[in-house]
């Protein structure tokens, strides 16, 4: 089907989040982009005692990856390894599912504040806040239940080691997230809506427990906290 009669279709139809995604894939981002997402908070107080995710299959393990392995999870992702080094001797802990020596999935862990790139976000974490991300599964090894499973035992792993609140971002449309979260005991605390034009960023935070909305402009990442 041509763009035209793709187009054509969405009208007919009324399907206009799909006009709007069509149109913002064919813009560069340097020139405009728009995303949405929202904060999920897991605090240790609410945390599930029981394992939803059920065992992972015998020959898997959960566990922290070394420097060494940094070569082996950039290829999860196809991110060039030297940001994983990056992040590693930044601090940053990377904690996943293995099969052997080989790594499956992968959850990056960043401790205090940090700026999130793609969405103009400013996370004024604590010490004791954990903000989770850079999550990724190997496309062969899905299906298998160890996203789930791995996120259990972080959550585990890291408030045995001193965190009071795990944080991730979700960006709008990643239906497995959204739907996973809340069942591993997450609750939503913040919607953030982003806009770029021409170098020129917006981003809209709003508290989803008290309604209030607060608005940055900016042009730059900050020079103060980690950027992810």
């Amino acid at each position: 089907m041509s763009s035209l009669a793709k187009l054509l279709t969405y009208v007919r139809t009324g399907q206009f989040g799909a006009i709007r995604d069509a149109i913002n894939e064919r813009i560069p981002w340097w020139l405009y982009h728009r995303s949405n997402a929202a904060i999920y908070v897991l605090y240790r107080s609410e945390r599930m005692s029981t394992n939803i995710a059920g065992p992972l299959p015998q020959e898997f393990s959960c566990r922290l990856a070394t420097r060494d392995e940094m070569p082996a999870c950039s290829r999860i992702t196809g991110l060039d390894v030297s940001e994983y080094y990056r992040r590693f001797d930044a601090g940053d802990i990377c904690y996943g599912v293995f099969v052997g020596g080989r790594p499956v999935n992968i959850n990056w862990v960043h401790s205090g504040p940090y700026f999130v790139r793609g969405m103009g976000y400013l996370g004024n974490a604590s010490q004791s806040d954990r903000y989770v991300y850079g999550i990724m599964t190997d496309p062969a090894e899905r299906g298998k239940g160890l996203y789930k499973s791995c996120l259990e035992r972080l959550a585990e792993y890291l408030f045995a080691n001193g965190a009071e609140q795990l944080v991730q971002l979700v960006e709008e449309g990643n239906t497995p997230v959204l739907k996973t979260l809340p069942q591993l005991g997450y609750v939503k605390t913040e919607e953030i809506s982003y806009r770029s034009f021409m170098g020129i960023k917006r981003t809209r935070v709003t508290d989803c427990r008290s309604g209030r909305v607060t608005v940055r402009r900016f042009m730059f990442s900050p020079k103060d906290r980690f950027v992810i």
